[in-house]
């Protein structure tokens, strides 16, 4: 990821806060159910008007995940794993189609995986479902 245009590294509390400025920024620009058209279009332009480029995603939460998978990988993990907010409470009162033991994953991208190969615009699954102020409210992983 850039910042600035140099090299940046994010800190869990640094991923986290930029997470949730960004999403507050979605909620008041388009409510509670933003269009997943313009939900990645704006995404795309908050990253540019704050500076910052090669965000896995265009989601400061995978970007901490993907370095923090780099640094601990084990054999049987995911980048999801690593993801600093719980997403399962949400994904599993929404995903009603998956499987049980998909759950396993505890991210929204990872647990929406299953969905991608059924359904080709992630965003259009994942933000139809989950209004904005749901997606605010998750809890931090310990």
């Amino acid at each position: 990821m850039f910042k600035n245009g140099e090299t940046y590294i994010l800190k869990r509390d640094e991923a986290i806060s930029l997470f949730h400025e960004m999403w507050n920024d979605i909620k008041k620009k388009y409510g509670e159910f933003p269009d997943p058209v313009k939900l990645h279009v704006f995404k795309v332009i908050w990253l540019d008007e704050h500076h910052y480029a090669g965000v896995m995603n265009n989601c400061f939460l995978c970007e901490y995940a993907n370095t923090q998978s780099l640094k601990n990988y084990e054999p049987g993990t995911r980048i999801c794993d690593f993801c600093p907010i719980n997403w399962a409470p949400l994904c599993k009162k929404r995903y009603f189609l998956m499987p049980h033991n998909f759950f396993r994953s505890k991210s929204l991208y990872g647990t929406c995986q299953y969905i991608n190969s059924c359904f080709k615009d992630v965003d259009k699954v994942l933000y139809l479902t989950m209004p904005t102020s749901s997606i605010l409210a998750l809890p931090e992983r310990k």
